[in-house]
């Protein structure tokens, strides 16, 4: 059969001879501004003055077109 020599992983040896780099090729992302939830509501009130106003506009929109469709709101008038 013969002597057969040991042989080294070369893997291994690959691997342990990696040298690391200084610092990473990608850099880490910064983490996001905490936001509080009160200062979510503060900013974003709803005015309720512009709220009743397309309300309003709305509904009036709406007769309008009931009196030009002559329909209403859910049965149809000219069955």
């Amino acid at each position: 059969m013969g002597y057969v020599p040991p042989t080294q992983n070369e893997t291994a040896v690959k691997y342990g001879q990696r040298a690391e780099k200084e610092r990473p090729l990608v850099q880490p992302v910064p983490p996001a501004e905490n936001v509080s939830f009160m200062n979510f509501i503060l900013r974003n009130e709803r005015d309720d003055g512009r709220f009743e106003e397309h309300w309003q506009k709305l509904n009036k929109r709406r007769e309008i077109e009931q009196e030009i469709t002559n329909k209403g709101r859910e049965i149809d008038a000219g069955v």
